[in-house]
């Protein structure tokens, strides 16, 4: 067969099994390009402010903050980068210069989130009195992973991939913090044991999964590797800013989030070629199970209720050991009497 007659025939094979052109995803991915360079003016920023006396426990928010923004857009783009990097070099299939549906739909979920990281480290180098704890609750958490059963093998790969690119780049930021907390031992003692445990599980993870595994043992290595890729990403942050350490931080009026409704498979959405779309899990949407007709049968029925208010407070004093991002406020749900 000729030259021209299999992209004829590798075009019709790919647009049988849905897959999408990988020119179609590159614009979203060269949206966030920028993030090599703000991780590279925040490593330098860090080793500058380490070698001035500072550490990341006396850093002010604005410092601290363009360290983690840029750190976030990092390590967003990395793993987009990598799930790309990982399918173009497992398929056939998918075809040559295309990707799976379900990889176009991780990637682009992944890389949409990279510009306002970019922005947000931007304005941190420029704004001396901006805080991103204002604006986002911290750490900051992936985007949702999509749902399919199994998922194609070159996730595994991309994800293991992602992870380790991370954690060997958080292995520069550990030596500079090693080096400006050596006075406090409570706060290195908690990172340097975060960082051995992180080793240990990457070491044991896999840096692929066979085709041959059955359907429990595939998904078994996916949530292990979705774990792993996590914990780097959570790493990162910790480490620009330590007083994440102590517990999440969400900015001023924003109250607690809601505990997750169980997602329901979506029984109208078309089979992809590698299994059954179900949905966005981990911070994803989910469905509703009650119907409006049921909820306005039995609104009259219900009892008054009465609104109880949590005290406000602030997550962390700024005249502790480590700093503080200001009040934060919560408010309790509603409860029936």
């Amino acid at each position: 067969m000729s030259e021209r007659g299999q992209s004829l025939f590798g075009r019709v094979a790919a647009k049988v099994r849905r897959e999408v052109p990988v020119e179609q995803i590159r614009p979203v991915l060269d949206a966030g390009g920028g993030a090599y360079e703000e991780i590279v003016a925040a490593d330098r920023l860090r080793t500058d402010l380490v070698s001035a006396g500072l550490s990341p426990l006396t850093m002010s928010p604005a410092e601290s903050g363009q360290l983690l923004c840029s750190w976030v857009a990092y390590a967003l783009q990395s793993l987009a980068d990598a799930f790309v990097e990982a399918e173009e070099r497992s398929g056939p299939p998918p075809s040559p210069g295309f990707l799976t549906a379900v990889t176009a739909d991780q990637v682009r979920l992944i890389a949409v989130a990279v510009p306002p990281w970019i922005a947000r480290a931007r304005r941190a180098a420029a704004d001396p009195g901006y805080d991103v704890a204002g604006d986002v609750p911290l750490p900051a958490t992936l985007p949702p992973w999509v749902q399919v059963e199994p998922c194609p093998l070159s996730h595994p790969t991309g994800m293991r991939n992602a992870a380790a690119t991370m954690f060997e780049r958080r292995q520069l930021a550990m030596a500079d913090f090693e080096r400006a907390t050596s006075s406090h031992a409570g706060v290195q003692s908690d990172m340097r044991a975060r960082v051995a445990a992180l080793q240990a599980l990457l070491d044991a993870t896999p840096g692929s999964v066979r085709g041959s595994l059955r359907a429990r043992e595939h998904e078994a290595a996916e949530v292990a590797l979705r774990e792993l890729v996590n914990r780097c990403f959570e790493l990162g942050q910790m480490l620009s800013r330590p007083r994440l350490l102590r517990g999440r931080s969400r900015p001023p009026g924003r109250t607690a989030p809601q505990p997750p409704v169980p997602r329901r498979p979506v029984a109208d959405r078309p089979d992809s070629f590698y299994g059954h779309h179900a949905g966005y899990d981990h911070h994803g949407g989910h469905q509703r199970s009650k119907s409006r007709a049921w909820r306005s049968t039995t609104t009259s029925r219900m009892k008054p209720r009465r609104t109880v208010a949590a005290p406000q407070g602030s997550e962390l004093s700024s005249g502790g050991a480590v700093g503080g991002h200001g009040p934060e406020s919560r408010q309790h749900h509603e409860h029936r009497e």
